[in-house]
């Protein structure tokens, strides 16, 4: 399997440990083999993150200032080799075999991305209504930046043919968890081919993602990538 492997990471250590061991694993028991870059956005643990990586022979970034999921992500891709490439959220909520189905479809696809609301998707309890407000929300809201086709921009596995990420990331603007909006939208404005990818989502103690801050952000960005829909029409 050629593919380079991002993982961003922020105050996980723990969970991280433990998902590195079960990617390392996985990634044998398959017979595959993966470069795997982890960038980690200045935790805290920043230190044991580190050490988790060395243990296991893994290409590290410290990145010196917290800025963001969207620029801890640009950094691994821009740093990535592979002619497949493919990013997941570093404390591992997905079953690792999203990972070859991603993979797959890049063979045919441009991009293909973790879609939560695929009908062969699987959740291992209910969703609390919170998100459901906030994720109909902001489904609603993206309708306004032309992304019509993709029902689930903020999920943390999406890959990339080399080509794509190379056009793609240079011309992000946005830093933090939103940047997945803005890939999407500038993926479709370039004609590029999208494919959909079920996964299987973990139980997960918590989240990086603080819903209503994040959602702001978000929200910013679709009326700046709206305004801009209106004014190159």
């Amino acid at each position: 399997m050629n593919i380079s492997l991002i993982l961003p990471v922020y105050n996980c250590g723990n969970v991280f440990a433990a998902g590195i061991t079960a990617l390392m694993n996985w990634l044998e028991e398959n017979g595959l083999s993966a470069e795997i870059i982890v960038v980690d956005d200045h935790s805290t643990d920043q230190d044991s993150i580190q050490k988790i990586c060395s243990d296991h022979a893994l290409q590290f970034i410290g990145l010196n200032s917290n800025q963001g999921k969207g620029h801890a992500v640009k950094v691994g891709i821009l740093q990535a080799s592979a002619e497949k490439i493919i990013f997941m959220d570093g404390d591992f909520p997905f079953d690792l075999s999203a990972i070859a189905t991603v993979a797959r479809e890049l063979d045919g696809h441009d991009l293909a991305i973790g879609d939560r609301t695929h009908p062969d998707s699987t959740y291992p309890h209910r969703i609390a209504w919170t998100r459901k407000l906030a994720s109909s929300i902001l489904s609603t809201m993206i309708q306004l930046t032309g992304i019509s086709t993709i029902t689930d921009t903020q999920c943390g596995i999406k890959g990339f043919r080399r080509q794509a990420a190379l056009e793609l990331f240079p011309l992000l603007k946005e830093d933090k968890f939103a940047f997945d909006i803005e890939l999407l939208y500038l993926a479709q404005q370039r004609g590029m081919t999208i494919a959909r990818v079920p996964v299987s989502v973990k139980v997960q103690a918590s989240s990086s993602v603080k819903l209503w801050r994040d959602g702001l952000d978000m929200a910013k960005l679709i009326r700046r990538l709206s305004t801009q829909k209106q004014q190159s029409a």
